[in-house]
């Protein structure tokens, strides 16, 4: 989605598909966080030195694999995305400009179709998320997200986000979800509370947002999936008991081909693969024409 704002990009492609995500998501432009985010990875490698040149030949030997573990290691618990630039592609103008329909980052997004969505069970984030806070607010996430955690630290994060941190919407956002929980409900119904909260307020509405964006300024063609199967096998091992639906990422092995996903020694469902060839025919109808 980052793609399809970007002004230089006019006249370079025709459509765009967006899966679990949206550039209306929080984004920080600032390179000296994305510098310091980057300087605590290397010290968590062992790489950390003045040299920058010889600090990046040290990451460069790291495996993709533990680079990336210790990059989310390092990461802040209230995580935006991190973009570094030298201002030539991205700058704080081009979100600015997302509200005027004749600047030339709406012509860009105005000129491609759109295709974009999210899983039901986009949570499953959640559970990576509020591990870091599990001591200091005595709740274990493998078993369930207490309300307390819901109103202390999922809601005021969004609330960072998108409203400068005002106490008040974040009181009222927490009453305005709790209230139909009863005195002395279970952990399991918390917890889908918390579900329900995380999964709209960092996926779903950004997405449908997006969607409604693109729908109300162009001609062009803007579809919406939601996908709800919960797979055999997914690609994000780490799934919590209390997780319903689908967990985040889980659509990419349908989209790309079951066969090449899934490990050798998991076989799908003919449910699966019927469904697997179902997107797949639909997302290529997408790319060639902007229709299903």
């Amino acid at each position: 989605t980052l793609h399809s704002i970007l002004p230089s990009n006019l006249g370079l492609f025709n459509r765009v598909i967006a899966e679990s995500g949206s550039i209306l998501f929080s984004v920080d432009l600032d390179d000296t966080n994305a510098l310091a985010l980057t300087k605590q990875t290397a010290r968590l490698l062992n790489c950390s030195n003045e040299n920058v040149e010889e600090t990046v030949k040290c990451l460069q030997n790291v495996s993709a694999s533990t680079l990336m573990a210790m990059y989310f290691l390092a990461m802040p618990n209230d995580f935006t995305f991190l973009y570094s630039s030298s201002g030539e592609l991205l700058n704080k103008s081009l979100f600015d400009d997302m509200t005027r329909n004749t600047s030339s980052v709406m012509r860009m997004f105005q000129s491609i179709d759109l295709l974009a969505g999210t899983n039901v069970g986009e949570a499953g984030m959640e559970f990576t998320d509020l591990t870091g806070y599990q001591k200091a607010w005595n709740f274990n996430v493998s078993q369930g997200i207490p309300d307390r955690v819901l109103c202390n630290i999922i809601i005021p994060t969004a609330n960072k986000e998108y409203f400068k941190a005002c106490d008040d919407v974040s009181a009222a956002v927490c009453h305005h979800f709790l209230q139909n929980l009863t005195t002395g409900a279970s952990l399991r119904e918390q917890t889908q509370v918390a579900m329900d909260v995380y999964s709209d307020l960092m996926m779903h509405f950004l997405t449908y947002k997006l969607l409604k964006l693109h729908a109300d300024m162009t001609s062009k063609s803007t579809y919406q999936y939601i996908f709800a199967h919960t797979p055999t096998w997914e690609l994000t091992q780490e799934r919590p008991t209390w997780l319903k639906g689908p967990n985040h990422a889980s659509e990419l092995a349908f989209v790309f081909g079951l066969r090449d996903w899934y490990p050798s020694n998991v076989q799908p469902t003919p449910a699966e693969m019927e469904l697997s060839h179902s997107m797949m025919r639909m997302w290529t109808n997408f790319a060639k024409t902007g229709l299903e």
